[in-house]
């Protein structure tokens, strides 16, 4: 029974464990515990490194999906900034071109940025705004 307990019941309580953490959003400790079971060559260690790298991805996706909440608040907010340039400067699509380029060197963490407006057929890309560049 001892055996059995040892080298069947604790490590799947351990796994157990594991996953219990995985939920709370501690996958650091549950990593620290699938430690010991992923060195195993038996399917208890190939689960183990299984919820592992489960556990690896849940993370990588919750930041990047708190990155990608950032970028769409920021993108709100420009499109509204935009919207507000353009009522301010009624006809005049320059200011209009400038606060939509800023916008984008923040959005993107750009160093520069460029845009050009083709409304002349003869006159392609004019007019042409540039943020960054000297």
């Amino acid at each position: 029974v001892f055996v059995v307990y040892r080298s069947t019941v604790r490590p799947i309580l351990s796994l157990v464990g594991a996953v219990k953490k995985i939920q709370e959003g501690k996958t650091a400790d549950a990593t620290t515990s699938l430690s010991d079971l992923t060195s195993r060559t038996d399917e208890i260690g190939v689960l183990a490194s299984s919820i592992g790298v489960m556990a690896e991805k849940k993370e990588q996706f919750e930041s990047n999906l708190v990155e990608s909440r950032k970028t769409l608040e920021k993108v709100s907010y420009a499109s509204i900034m935009i919207a507000d340039e353009a009522v301010a400067h009624g006809n005049s699509i320059e200011p209009v071109l400038n606060k939509i380029i800023e916008w984008a060197r923040s959005v993107t963490g750009a160093d520069y940025a460029a845009l050009g407006m083709g409304t002349d057929p003869s006159k392609p890309f004019d007019p042409w705004v540039v943020s960054g560049v000297s």
